[in-house]
């Protein structure tokens, strides 16, 4: 069991308790979610971000205006809310994060000659 924070920190009729939520795959073979509020587990949601870091890759990451909130598009389409992992996580992966929102919003909308604002390339 665990405690999503956005159940000790959101207003709302749900009891303000710990250890009621839990990591659960929706489908078989799936990624992790949170049972409180959905988010992806931070692992999938990393993996996900160095996936669309790869070249051919169809796998988007997509920001929101909400701080934190990232909406991922692929294989499974989910939302990922970044208090759901450390600072530390976040720290070491946030340049790999920023990598893949940019080279989706160059998929989605290339130059005017069709070439990436970025380079398409994992170790660019």
């Amino acid at each position: 069991m665990m405690t999503c924070p956005r159940r000790m920190t959101d207003f709302g009729p749900w009891d303000h308790k710990e250890d009621m939520d839990e990591w659960e795959v929706r489908v078989t073979g799936g990624p992790r979610h949170c049972s409180f509020c959905g988010s992806l587990h931070p692992d999938e949601f990393f993996a996900a971000c160095e996936d669309c870091c790869k070249t051919g890759s169809m796998t988007r990451i997509d920001t929101t205006t909400k701080r934190g909130k990232f909406y991922v598009h692929g294989p499974v389409d989910a939302k990922f809310w970044n208090y759901h992992c450390t600072q530390e996580e976040w720290n070491t992966k946030v340049d790999v994060v920023k990598k893949a929102a940019q080279l989706s919003w160059d998929r989605m909308f290339p130059k005017d000659d069709g070439t990436l604002h970025v380079n398409d390339r994992q170790d660019a």
